[in-house]
């Protein structure tokens, strides 16, 4: 299975992983069934970071060069996440599922408002399909207005810390500007009374994308709007005292195995009315750091 494959990899060629789990005293032909990854040890940012080189695959000779990727920072220090280039287009492959899934057409245009790597334009973009524009948040609010206003997009996806300045420059009055017809939001918890107001002016259909830089996309809302189906097909999902830890199916150059991300959620039983196979977990309710414990206990 690739589960098998990732850990005999991980334990085999990347150092971190071959002491962790030698010091743990397991095999990778110990983890015979997904039950027994339960008995590897669960690792946080702060491992990888300590281990620095330790935690990537050795490059080969002749090997292409990799591409680097940051964590946002949002939760904490930046961490610096090693890619090939397969493995990047694997992500962006999933990427465009999941808009498709949640109604992105060919003739759509998509806005993201947030810390992304723009890219050369595709062969379906020179065709007028699918068309993309990264507007990026060292923008003014007045600029991002502006770029917003002149595209024009039918699909907007935030990081609603962002969007935040851009609103206020509208007077929350963003549909004179743009009048998208979905509304994308990643990354961060998107605040209720902010939600509220604007979702009310634009009265675009919200989606919630949860993805992490350490494993990419692990989930998106589907139309149903009953929960986030995670993508199981590349992503392993476990939750542990309601927080997230996940291990990455396709992660080979630098492997992540369960590793505590720290999202609180919970799993959603029962079939989904959109037909997806994929489980389900509610949208994350933030970072484990994030949140403090009421007088009643509860956590918010």
């Amino acid at each position: 299975s690739r589960l098998k494959a990732v850990l005999a990899h991980a334990a085999q060629n990347v150092p971190f992983y071959r002491e962790l789990y030698r010091g743990a005293g397991i095999r990778p032909e110990d983890i015979r069934a997904i039950d027994d990854l339960r008995r590897l040890p669960v690792i946080c940012k702060q491992d990888i970071r300590r281990a620095g080189e330790a935690a990537v695959t050795p490059l080969r000779p002749g090997e292409p060069p990799r591409i680097a990727r940051s964590t946002s920072g949002y939760s904490g220090e930046p961490l610096k996440i090693w890619l090939t280039p397969a493995e990047r287009r694997r992500r962006l492959l999933r990427e465009f599922r999941a808009l498709l899934a949640i109604g992105f057409r060919p003739r759509d245009k998509l806005a993201i408002l947030g810390p992304q790597h723009a890219g050369p334009r595709g062969w379906h973009e020179r065709l007028g399909l699918f068309r993309t524009r990264i507007i990026p948040p060292a923008l003014t609010a007045g600029q991002m207005l502006e770029s917003l206003r002149e595209f024009s997009p039918d699909i907007l996806w935030i990081y609603p810390t962002v969007l935040h300045p851009v609103a206020a420059r509208a007077g929350w009055k963003l549909s004179r500007h743009i009048r998208p017809r979905i509304l994308i939001t990643s990354a961060q918890v998107f605040r209720p009374l902010y939600r509220e107001r604007l979702l009310a002016d634009l009265n675009s259909e919200p989606f919630v994308m949860y993805a992490a830089m350490e494993v990419g996309r692990i989930g998106v809302e589907c139309p149903a709007h009953e929960g986030l189906h995670v993508d199981a097909d590349a992503v392993y999902v476990e939750i542990l005292d309601g927080q997230v830890v996940v291990t990455s199916l396709e992660n080979f150059t630098m492997p992540i195995i369960r590793y505590r991300l720290g999202d609180q959620t919970e799993w959603i039983e029962g079939e989904c009315p959109c037909g997806c196979a994929f489980p389900r977990i509610r949208a994350p309710a933030g970072r484990d750091a994030d949140m403090v414990v009421l007088a009643s206990g509860r956590r918010a």
